[in-house]
Parts: C-alpha cells; structure tokens; sequence
C-alpha cells in the first residue's frame, strides 16, 4: 500500500494538482498514454516538459509506472524508487549543465 502512495505522490508531481484532482481512476487509465510522446504531452504538466530532459523524464515515468502497479510482485523497493531517483536527478544535472554549455557558446 505505501509504494501505491508513494507512487501516486510521483504522478502527481509528473501531472500537476488539476489532473490529479480527476481521481485514481482517470489517472490509471492515463497512465498507459506515458509511452508514447503524445500521451506525455497530453497528460505531463507543461512545466515538467519544458525543464525536464526526456532521459530524467522516462526514468521518473518508469519507476512511477512500477510503483502504481496493480501486480505487488512488480513493485520495486524503497533502495529501487531512491536509487531511480537520484539517478534521474543525475541525469536532469547533466542535460542541464550540456544545455547551459550550448547556450554559453552560441554567445
């Protein structure tokens, strides 16, 4: 139960506080259009896409995706959802850093 929580704590931060207001149902059903790039558009809130890297993006996808599953033998551990974590914020540094190097050169 408390990796479903915490599961559901991650897709409300990937799909801001209006779509989460549509109740679990809705969000379950949508969480099968994060495959696809159009899917993520139309769910993700628009914030999160325009400052997250798709790298950082797929790997918070991903693990949220695992902890709201319905199987709990497909759920991953606390040591898993950490390590997913800040291996996503590591990821999100790196573009962040590449992106501000690109930008310093094109100046």
């Amino acid at each position: 139960m408390m990796y479903m929580i915490f599961g559901f704590i991650l897709l409300e931060a990937l799909v801001g506080p209006i779509v989460s207001g549509k109740g679990e149902a809705f969000l379950l059903n949508e969480m099968k259009s994060f495959g696809s790039q159009d899917g993520r558009q139309r769910i993700v809130d628009p914030m999160v896409l325009t400052t997250c890297s798709q790298e950082s993006l797929s790997i918070v996808i991903s693990i949220t995706n695992k902890c709201i599953s319905p199987e709990p033998t497909n759920r991953p551990s606390f040591e898993d959802v950490l390590w997913n974590l800040q291996y996503a914020a590591q990821v999100q540094s790196t573009a962040d850093l590449d992106q501000k190097s690109e930008g310093a050169s094109q100046c």
